[in-house]
């Protein structure tokens, strides 16, 4: 059965539930962009950088890579390109920094490892 797709709250939401520390990066975003709003790839290259941070058996086990592939297959508002030029793009960065991102990249789905490929080049 084919899920709904996602909206950037729903996403975020779910990523909380997944990985509480991401609310703490989340609301950092938030109040340092205040009274503006956050932009999107702002907001999701900053969780990227979390989840270059987290360690690789939290990462498998919270499932936050299967929500992130959801989103990377139709979203609503934008969501999609927020997760691939934030999120995976600011995974990838941090994690090459931190000579993390082969074991960061083998967690990865079809979806996101294909953008990872496209924009790095090296998996």
């Amino acid at each position: 059965m084919t899920q709904p797709p996602l909206s950037s709250e729903t996403f975020l939401s779910a990523a909380i539930a997944a990985l509480p520390d991401l609310a703490t990066v989340i609301e950092d975003q938030i109040d340092d962009w205040a009274p503006q709003k956050v932009p999107g790839t702002i907001l999701y290259a900053a969780i990227g950088d979390r989840l270059a941070r987290t360690d690789r058996e939290v990462l498998r086990s919270s499932g936050i890579f299967d929500l992130v592939e959801r989103a990377m297959r139709g979203t609503s508002g934008g969501l999609d390109v927020w997760i691939a030029t934030g999120l995976i793009e600011g995974l990838i960065a941090k994690g090459r920094t931190l000579g993390t991102w082969p074991d960061i990249a083998s967690l990865l789905g079809p979806q996101s490892r294909s953008h990872a490929e496209a924009w790095d080049g090296t998996l």
